[in-house]
């Protein structure tokens, strides 16, 4: 059995900071505080977040790992 897979969220890249010498960009006042809002609401997200693993991920982790090797399985007897 295959487990359902969440896509990922397609995140764009923000601009690249260094501006064609090489050097960071100067930044003015409403692009600094852009940046610290996405930011803000990015450690939000993060701390929304739990620490616990869906059911049967640790199982799907330790087959998925014996089928790389089939040769030679480290957790055949543990899921």
């Amino acid at each position: 059995m295959i487990p359902e897979v969440n896509p990922l969220q397609r995140v764009t890249l923000p601009p690249s900071c260094l501006g064609p010498d090489g050097k960071l960009r100067a930044e003015d006042e409403q692009d600094r505080r852009q940046r610290l809002e996405s930011i803000s609401r990015r450690l939000a997200e993060i701390q929304q977040m739990t620490e616990d693993d869906p059911p049967g991920a640790f199982e799907d982790f330790m087959r998925g790992i014996d089928e790389g090797r089939p040769h030679r399985p480290l957790f055949k007897d543990y899921y």
